[in-house]
């Protein structure tokens, strides 16, 4: 079921790309688009700025998208402010006749966006046991958006074999995975949050996962189950909080899915 909001979202924005035909051969297709967006202080959507590089194609109708959605804005000692957070949107292109019609499909944001990461060396004992694993990172920021190592901290380590929890990981396997994680976090880079024209130091949990699913299948049905497999066990675990207690960041204010009837 679609939801409220992004249903009205679709019928405004039925527009059409035609430089995209061309380019995907008449295939539907899917894109998510990672934005930066001012807020002012009534939640409302006053610019867009694009992080990764996109199609000038796409500009207007990305940005038009984003204006479309409403804010709870940033709060500075319970006081409403202006802020800049990030934003992204996922789309889905499918072919109307030469052109394509855009649907949004799903709306994320208000949070940290990593500009910089380095994936771990997960030890080769993991690796030959044939584990999936899920850690779970808690990252704090400096002001220059960089990792802060030392105030950093692993939360959680989990072993899976297929998407069943394994018990019993040895000491040494978890310790030099910790290690591991905490090495990556130096190349390790964040967009902040900006409140009231100043970036916010914050507090994120950030999953990390290993899938080893390719030792059981192929191919495509192996990127399915590793990406199944990856929502399930990160579902709901990156949530950033900023370090100032008298500050709340802007949320896109979406109003809950409607509950199917039994």
């Amino acid at each position: 079921m679609k939801h409220p909001l992004l249903a009205s979202l679709l019928l405004a924005l039925a527009l059409v790309l035609t430089a995209q035909a061309q380019a995907t051969a008449g295939k539907t297709f899917e894109h998510r688009f990672n934005v930066r967006v001012s807020v002012d202080a009534e939640g409302r959507v006053t610019g867009t700025e694009f992080i990764d590089d996109t199609p000038v194609a796409f500009h207007a109708l990305v940005s038009e998208s984003a204006a479309r959605i409403p804010f709870e804005p940033a709060l500075r000692d319970g006081v409403p402010v202006p802020s800049r957070t990030s934003l992204q949107l996922r789309m889905k292109f499918t072919p109307d006749g030469d052109d394509y019609r855009a649907e949004v499909l799903e709306v994320t944001g208000g949070g940290t966006y990593a500009a910089t990461t380095q994936a771990p060396k997960f030890p080769a004992a993991i690796v030959r046991a044939g584990r999936n694993v899920l850690a779970v990172v808690v990252v704090r920021t400096r002001p220059d958006g960089k990792a802060d190592v030392a105030a950093s901290s692993v939360e959680r380590i989990e072993f899976y074999r297929g998407d069943r929890l394994v018990e019993g990981a040895s000491t040494r396997q978890q310790r030099d995975l910790r290690e591991a994680l905490l090495e990556a976090l130096q190349g390790w880079s964040f967009i902040l949050e900006e409140v009231d024209g100043v970036a916010v130091s914050t507090e994120l949990r950030v999953p990390v996962t290993l899938c080893l699913e390719g030792a059981t299948a192929t191919g495509a049905q192996a990127r399915r189950s590793c990406d199944e497999w990856s929502r399930k066990v990160t579902a709901g675990l990156a949530r950033p909080a900023p370090v100032d207690a008298g500050i709340r960041l802007a949320q896109p204010n979406l109003p809950a899915p409607a509950v199917p009837a039994a």
